[in-house]
């Protein structure tokens, strides 16, 4: 499973510097342009995401089993023509829900990815995240994180829910 903590950020550059001083190490830069669908029957709790990177299509399968949004399975495949797929889910009642494009920094340490994201109409986000079966202990750690990098106001959705959020509520 897939646990991810967020924080939006004011100082991108000042951030780089405290996380590298933490001993993570720069991974790779890459933009991501990510859209998102749901059934229209169906709750969020299963999403399937299509993302473009480097001018590669991937297509996710992403379930909530534990009814939160702090925990997900994630399932990835390569694919060729997204447009058609994306098309065939429009014609068997699903629908776009929301795109997310962004430019991300990736850095990682032993058992924690952490991603600053520069979010295309929403500002810059992290993203710290650790593949575990432990969410209470995952949890944890990436709080402990957040903590002793100075990030106080973190976000306990992923950027979907917690960007519909601020599209509900004019923002």
């Amino acid at each position: 499973m897939e646990i991810e903590l967020r924080a939006k950020i004011e100082n991108k550059e000042q951030l780089i510097i405290s996380i590298q001083k933490l001993g993570f190490e720069l991974i790779n830069t890459k933009v991501q342009n990510d859209i998102y669908f749901k059934h229209k029957n169906e709750p969020e709790s299963m999403v399937i995401r299509f993302r473009v990177v480097d001018k590669k299509e991937i297509l996710t399968f992403k379930h909530s089993k534990n009814k939160t949004d702090v925990g997900w399975d994630e399932w990835e495949i390569p694919i060729q023509n997204g447009d058609y797929l994306q098309q065939m889910l429009l014609n068997n009642n699903y629908e776009q829900i929301i795109r997310i494009n962004k430019k991300r920094i990736m850095f990682k340490k032993n058992d924690i990815i952490f991603n600053i994201d520069e979010i295309e109409n929403k500002g810059i986000f992290v993203e710290a995240e650790i593949i575990s079966e432990n969410l209470q202990t995952s949890v944890q750690k990436l709080r402990h994180l957040f903590e002793s990098l100075k990030i106080t106001e973190i976000i306990e959705k992923g950027y979907v829910k917690y960007f519909l959020g601020d599209e509900k509520n004019g923002k």
